[in-house]
């Protein structure tokens, strides 16, 4: 910008600035009304909305979730699971009982429904016998669409398996996944159970398994399997609690996308066009 086009922009604000003063010494009301509905407001509502939808996002982001689940495995299979958001303002329950599912959602202490898996009965239906209906010809054969450029799943599978940068990939998907999961790690487990296999050997395989893996996460007093070595055996008694933020578990979805790789393999592999 040179000093013409500077010089020009000073003027006109100067005349705008005396338009102003003078129209406001004549039409003072008029003048301070028309400011106010033309210059003024919308600019007001805008800057409002905009702080309303930020305040929102700010509520929406750092609101709890806490969450719920009691579950037994085996000879009873029933399970229980509660999640509630912002203040028990969302409210989802999940009952399984005997084959049986009920879901209950509420929003503000108002319930959207539920879903039953309960079984129904077929009503009886009187069969009428009804003419034929007339032959028609046959429709026509459709002609055969185009074939188009996209790449089929298949092979996007290949290209993703052989991709060079694989195993960057892999491991941000990785820490991305553990990000998730220490967000949603419960405050309180107890798993108590009892397993067993037909081979007396695979329980003794399982059980080494378990605890080697329980050594490393530092869960033995949370989590107490004992093995059954003589018939085959699953019983699984598992409550947990504990809460999140939904920030928390959205944010490592967030960070694995503005990691610059995932990006390369997301427009060179899953959305490339042909």
């Amino acid at each position: 910008m040179n000093l013409r086009k500077i010089l020009l922009i000073v003027v006109l604000v100067l005349v705008a600035l005396v338009a102003w003063r003078v129209a406001g010494i004549f039409y003072p009301s008029i003048f301070v009304l028309w400011l106010w509905r033309v210059l003024i407001a919308p600019y007001v509502l805008a800057v409002c909305i905009v702080l309303l939808l930020i305040i929102i996002a700010i509520v929406l982001c750092l609101g709890r979730i806490r969450y719920r689940v009691d579950a037994q495995v085996g000879s009873k299979n029933e399970a229980s699971v509660k999640v509630s958001y912002l203040m028990k303002l969302v409210q989802f329950a999940l009952v399984y009982s005997s084959g049986n599912q009920n879901i209950h959602i509420r929003i503000a202490g108002i319930r959207l429904g539920g879903k039953s898996a309960k079984k129904k009965r077929k009503a009886a239906t009187v069969k009428t016998i009804e003419p034929p209906p007339p032959e028609e010809p046959p429709p026509p054969k459709p002609e055969k669409e185009e074939k188009t450029d996209r790449i089929s799943p298949l092979s996007q599978v290949k290209a993703a398996l052989t991709y060079p940068n694989r195993k960057i990939i892999m491991s941000l998907c990785l820490q991305s996944l553990g990000k998730f999961v220490r967000a949603l790690r419960p405050k309180h487990l107890d798993i108590s159970g009892v397993i067993g296999f037909d081979d007396p050997c695979t329980t003794g395989w399982a059980m080494g398994a378990y605890e080697a893996a329980a050594s490393v996460a530092g869960v033995r007093s949370k989590v107490r399997i004992l093995g059954n070595y003589i018939e085959k055996a699953l019983e699984l008694d598992i409550a947990a609690e504990g809460n999140t933020r939904l920030w928390g578990l959205v944010w490592p979805f967030i960070w694995l996308y503005l990691r610059r790789p995932i990006r390369l393999f997301l427009r060179e592999v899953l959305f490339r066009e042909q």
